[in-house]
């Protein structure tokens, strides 16, 4: 469809694309979608999706160190410690809260730049 204002333009609240910009096939989430989706026996017998499964376990890795996976042959406890687990944790805490908010505040005496963290947890404080 021509530019009707002649200009190089379009008239304002009009587009040269009425329908927008078509969405994007992301492939290797739509795969990951449907196998998390799909049901699976979990530890204890009962079906759950692959997505409540890693759920579970993640969870259990960050509040007792350790988890039990599904396998055809009964399951496997999995034991995570020191800079794994913690690890689980700050992958845990990202997805969920989000990264902290930091804040430049300026240069130092050093002229290195003062980063403070904004809203999370302050180390002094545990």
């Amino acid at each position: 469809m021509p530019n009707p204002t002649g200009a190089g333009g379009w008239t304002k609240g009009q587009s040269g694309n009425p329908n927008g910009r078509p969405k994007k096939n992301r492939a290797l989430t739509t795969i990951l979608e449907t196998a998390g989706s799909s049901a699976r026996e979990d530890v204890d017998g009962k079906r759950r999706s692959g997505k409540r499964i890693i759920a579970r376990a993640l969870w259990e890795i960050a509040s007792t160190g350790r988890t039990s996976l599904p396998r055809e042959d009964g399951g496997v406890e999995i034991k995570v410690e020191g800079a794994a687990w913690f690890d689980v944790v700050k992958w845990l805490y990202q997805h969920i809260d989000g990264p902290p908010n930091l804040r430049v505040e300026g240069a130092g005496e050093d002229g290195a730049f003062i980063v403070r963290v904004v809203g999370g947890i302050n180390p002094e404080d545990v």
